[in-house]
Parts: C-alpha cells; sequence; structure tokens
C-alpha cells in the first residue's frame, strides 16, 4: 500500500486515497474474519423448517417448496464437502434467492435494492479472500 500512496504526487489526494483504501481493506478484512466464524454459518435445520412454514402460509400462492427444499438440500451437501473451509457467506450467497418470492426471479446483485446487502458481502469475501492469500 505504501508503494501506490507513495507514487501519488498531491499530498491531500495521497492522504484521502490511503485512508480511504486503507478502511476499505480493513473493512474486506474484518468482514472476511467474522464469515468463518461457526455462529454465521447456515443452521439448515431451520432454514428446511423455514421453508416448510412459509409453504404452510403461502400455500395459494405460487408454491416452490420443492425446488426450495432442492436448493437447501444442494447447498447443505456443498457444506457437508467443504465446510469450514469457506466462509459463511459462500453459502448465504446460494441460499440468498429463498427471500424472494419467486425462487427464480433473475436478477442482478448490482441493480437490487434487495439484493445490495448480500452483494457488499460477498465482494468483502472475494476481496479479503484475495488480501489474505496472495503475495502481489
Amino acid at each position: 500500500m505504501y508503494f501506490i500512496c507513495g507514487a501519488i504526487g498531491h499530498a491531500s489526494l495521497k492522504k484521502a486515497y490511503c485512508e480511504g483504501n486503507g478502511k476499505l481493506a480493513w473493512e474486506a478484512v474484518s468482514h472476511f474474519g467474522e464469515m468463518f466464524l461457526p455462529e454465521n454459518y447456515p443452521d439448515f435445520e431451520v432454514i428446511r423448517d423455514s421453508v416448510s412454514e412459509r409453504h404452510d402460509r403461502h400455500a395459494q400462492q405460487l408454491d416452490q417448496t420443492d425446488d426450495r427444499l432442492a436448493l437447501v438440500a444442494i447447498v447443505s451437501e456443498l457444506f457437508d464437502q467443504l465446510g469450514y473451509d469457506v466462509p459463511a457467506t459462500f453459502y448465504w450467497t446460494f441460499l440468498h434467492p429463498l427471500e424472494r418470492a419467486n425462487l427464480f426471479e433473475v436478477r442482478s446483485f448490482r441493480f437490487s435494492e434487495q439484493d445490495l446487502a448480500i452483494a457488499r458481502q460477498f465482494d468483502a469475501i472475494l476481496h479479503g479472500g484475495y488480501v489474505s492469500c496472495c503475495d502481489g
């Protein structure tokens, strides 16, 4: 970071650039670390129960209970394979469509108000992983 910050010519811009990037880097790495805490991982049993309860409440609406349970099963299998070796946000990103009225609604994380929070978390995980695992 010093090399980049030292290369900027204007002192006031240099300070703002370095402080801003330092805060963003800290936020990314901090979130990355928090997402490895066991309590942040999905509880698949609770999620399955929630999907079933949702089915009971919305029986007359679009019923995608089987598809929702299949999604939970797939992500649960991923967890069985990868466990705690990947951050919790990895799993939550795949489970996020469960929050939508239509499981198959296609929308970009970047352009949906409902999805901005998970997009920010996913970005933090990607950047935190890059910062923590790469030499460059």
